[in-house]
């Protein structure tokens, strides 16, 4: 098992930031569908873990935008994925699917729309 993890840590590195941020979006959607299936299943602790990661996922996202590269663009990201966040938190805390579905449909936007730009600037 150790292996495994050492082979995808240096497989995330040598990543660029492109793959990684698309990497960090399927990684969101798996999250969130994953909560979604353990609240209807009335799992709420596997449902609240994938929803704390899904969260930690946002943070790391917000957290590596470069306001100074696109100010405009990076406040709009921001926002979004503030919402998400706020969604996300709520969905866990009420346990409540609507809240998670609304994170989930901004999230799936955001995955088609970052894969389509960086597919198009390669």
């Amino acid at each position: 098992m150790r292996g495994i993890a050492a082979y995808k840590s240096v497989s995330l590195e040598s990543s660029d930031q492109r793959k990684l941020v698309v990497m960090c979006f399927e990684a969101l959607i798996r999250r969130q569908k994953e909560a979604l299936q353990a609240f209807e299943d009335k799992e709420f602790v596997q449902g609240a873990e994938a929803l704390r990661v899904a969260r930690e996922i946002y943070c790391e996202l917000l957290v590596g935008l470069d306001h100074q590269a696109a100010p405009e663009m990076t406040t709009n990201l921001a926002g979004l994925y503030h919402f998400c966040i706020r969604e996300l938190t709520q969905g866990g805390h009420n346990t409540d699917a609507g809240h998670i579905e609304n994170a989930l449909a901004v999230t799936e936007e955001l995955y088609e729309g970052f894969k389509t730009a960086f597919s198009n600037a390669e």
